[in-house]
């Protein structure tokens, strides 16, 4: 639902490495961008619906197990009044599911592990999406998973749980230029205890900015991110594990 919500063309890219120094820890990597979308002069109006697009590609590793997405991105951006903002986004896609058997072991000969890698594919994979924003406050919804696909080849056990996210956050004026941004971050999907993000970013003028953050009672989490000319950031962010 984010897509377009900028006036200019908007791409990240990021890498997470869980668990350092254990062999076949998990990894994601990803990369995506958005843009408004515009529609002759109709949609130049100060006020009146506007359109966004986006795409994302994203990488899961972990042991001999990886996955990778590819999705497209639509969403409309509906004005309530002059300051807020509701938009909906939709996103199509498909997964790949991949296991090299090259790293598999077990103590006898087991017929039924593959002797080769393998991949299985996932089609159509949706999220839906909910934004509500103005220029200091947000909050989104979302759904991931959207179809609960199954991969057959597998087995029945093997369908994707749909993910259910709720995040928010306010920006509020300190003094000479600070800002504070305190947000919160809930994930919930079946059989899993509920998980949740609580975090305060302190910002300067839009330059650079560092926070601290709690996830449930598993981590203590430190970040930091400095802007470069006016167009790049960098941000670091380290998970310091309590549970």
């Amino acid at each position: 639902a984010v897509a377009g919500t900028k006036a200019c063309i908007d791409i990240r890219s990021g890498y997470r490495f869980q668990w350092v120094g254990i062999d076949g820890a998990p990894q994601t990597g990803f990369i995506n961008g958005h843009a408004p979308l515009k529609f002759g002069k109709k949609n130049r109006a100060a006020f009146g619906p506007k359109h966004g697009i986006g795409a994302q590609i994203k990488r899961d590793a972990f042991g001999p197990f990886s996955f990778l997405q590819l999705e497209v991105a639509y969403a409309l951006h509906i004005p309530i009044n002059r300051n807020w903002t509701i938009s909906f986004g939709t996103s199509l896609g498909f997964k790949q599911a991949g296991v090299d058997a090259a790293e598999l072991t077990t103590e006898v000969s087991d017929p039924i592990v593959p002797n080769s890698s393998q991949s299985f594919y996932v089609f159509p994979d949706g999220k839906f999406g909910l934004w509500v924003a103005d220029k200091k406050t947000y909050i989104g919804f979302s759904v991931h998973n959207l179809y609960g696909q199954t991969m057959k080849n597998i087995g029945t056990a093997s369908d994707f749980q749909r993910h259910f996210y709720l995040t928010a956050g306010r920006s509020f004026k300190l003094q000479n230029n600070w800002s504070i941004i305190p947000s919160f971050f809930v994930l919930k999907t079946k059989n899993v205890p509920l998980d949740f993000h609580l975090s305060a970013l302190l910002d300067l003028d839009n330059r650079i900015s560092f926070g601290l953050g709690l996830r449930r009672t598993d981590a203590i989490t430190a970040q930091v991110r400095v802007k470069l000319f006016n167009f790049i950031s960098i941000g670091y962010s380290f998970d310091f594990i309590i549970s």
